[in-house]
């Protein structure tokens, strides 16, 4: 047996037994299963130690041939035991005191240092094996494997770089499973595994890209969640030059807010990027946090921005508005733009527009209060806005972004009910304010208007109520109905119709 202190091999038994019986002491007031294992484990090999120590003693001290001749490969039997029972010891010690105390402190131990850790050791037990049996010393069998592993060094250059590469990855964690990496030819993809010779990447198109580990070392690498997982993205196009500069990059920034999934901050940022025959070309960057969603993202920073210029009448479809325009034609055509007045005819928006007044918001300033009394609609011309309600819970939700052309508050308008959520300016805007007395008159001459009122809101509340995404199609249009009858009695109750 491996003696570490050298000592004489009767105080050496003596000294297990120690062990033996303290370890038995111990596992007896142990109560957590891991402990418990490692000391059955303690116990067996502190055991077996004990027999390697005492069975040659105990056949020499016969004197007899025979039982020398039979305890020799029993000792040899016992001495493979033991490095087994060591390595499994080691590995167990190992799993319940060195990784799981380091992932209770948030430390990410990569899957291949485990298996290296684990590999190490049974190369170390089996060179201990073939000692035991062969009872040869470590030191001469490490010598002879020194030839071997050169001759198995050379048929296997490329595998054991790629294991080296993998280790070398693990130690300085360029990325970790879960990322999204770019590397430099071009591949892109997000990392879900890496072992001892590739890491594998999940494409956007969900194909499978499995790269040697010495390839990822020697690339390039863009690592897209670190050190954070904010991703800046960009997006260029071209405005008609006769629209004043400052217009267009508060157009195109809160454009972009109106996005739920762009960051407010950092927030979005426009700067013109050349000229183009008549049109400037500008540079819109916003900020993200999921990469993966980038293309979606851009679609929808595109049409908030589309909708920005439609609702400012700036789109090449639409004649360029002239300095001064006037505002109750500007009131007018937002009306015609919102949903919920469709069905108003132009006389009557006509009538409608020039009541209503605009009123300008600086970043920050809360429009509305949940729980408010007050019966306002708005309808947004320019800007972002944030509706977000506060639950049970205490925490404040965030519900939507609103940008031109959107309008809220249209229950409070036609039902008098209190304020459902808070709605915060983003970004500078300006929105125009509609009163319960400036749209009375119109649904007492027209009272369809007041049905129709009803209905729009109705399936507006029950489109953004999730829990009748499940429902029938009947069971739906039942549930319009239903609501839009109440509604119409409430509008009916408040304006006295």
């Amino acid at each position: 047996m491996p003696t570490i202190l050298a000592l004489p091999e009767r105080i050496e038994a003596i000294a297990l037994i120690l062990i033996w019986i303290g370890l038995l002491l111990w596992r007896r007031r142990l109560s957590d299963p891991g402990q418990r294992r490692i000391a059955l484990v303690g116990l067996i090999l502190a055991a077996v130690s004990f027999l390697w120590v005492v069975l040659p003693q105990a056949a020499s001290f016969s004197g007899m041939p025979a039982v020398i001749m039979v305890a020799k490969p029993a000792v040899r039997l016992v001495g493979a035991v033991w490095w087994i029972l060591f390595a499994t010891l080691v590995i167990v010690i190992l799993e319940r005191f060195v990784w799981a105390a380091l992932i209770n402190r948030g430390v990410v131990v990569p899957k291949l240092m485990i298996d290296l850790a684990r590999a190490l050791v049974i190369v170390f037990t089996g060179l201990g094996i073939v000692s035991a049996i062969f009872e040869e010393s470590i030191a001469g069998l490490l010598a002879a494997s020194g030839v071997f592993a050169v001759v198995m060094g050379f048929a296997l250059q490329s595998t054991l770089a790629d294991v080296f590469s993998g280790i070398a990855i693990n130690m300085q964690r360029p990325y970790r499973v879960g990322d999204w990496v770019q590397v430099d030819n071009g591949v892109l993809g997000e990392v879900t595994e890496m072992n001892w010779r590739a890491t594998h990447l999940l494409s956007p198109r969900g194909n499978i890209i499995v790269l040697p580990n010495s390839k990822m070392a020697a690339a390039q690498l863009v690592n897209f969640n670190h050190p954070n997982r904010h991703q800046r993205q960009s997006l260029t196009l071209a405005v008609d030059a006769r629209i004043p500069p400052a217009d267009v990059k508060a157009m195109l920034e809160a454009g972009a807010l109106t996005c739920s999934r762009v960051l407010s901050s950092p927030p979005p940022e426009a700067a013109i990027r050349e000229f183009r025959d008549g049109q400037l070309a500008y540079d819109l960057s916003y900020w993200i946090e999921d990469f993966p969603l980038a293309d979606q993202v851009r679609h929808e920073v595109a049409n908030g921005i589309w909708r920005a210029l439609d609702t400012l009448g700036l789109a090449p479809w639409h004649s360029v508005a002239p300095a001064g325009a006037d505002s109750a034609a500007q009131a007018e055509r937002l009306l015609g733009l919102v949903h919920l007045f469709a069905d108003l005819t132009p006389p009557l928006r006509a009538r409608l527009a020039p009541l209503m007044r605009s009123e300008k918001h600086p970043a920050g300033r809360v429009v509305v209060e949940q729980d408010d009394t007050d019966s306002k609609l708005y309808i947004v011309e320019r800007g972002a806005l944030e509706v977000s309600m506060q639950r049970e819970d205490g925490v404040r939700h965030v519900l939507a972004r609103l940008g031109g052309g959107d309008c809220f508050g249209e229950m409070a308008l036609l039902t008098g009910e209190k304020r459902g959520a808070r709605v915060t300016a983003l970004y500078p805007c300006t929105v125009w304010v509609i009163e319960p007395e400036d749209i009375a008159p119109l649904l007492r001459e027209q009272p369809l208007l007041a049905e129709n009122l009803g209905r729009i809101m109705t399936e507006r509340r029950i489109a953004n109520e999730t829990a009748l995404a499940s429902l029938s199609p009947a069971d739906h249009a039942a549930a319009i109905r239903s609501g839009t009858a109440e509604v119409f009695l409430r509008m009916r109750a408040f304006f006295g119709l």
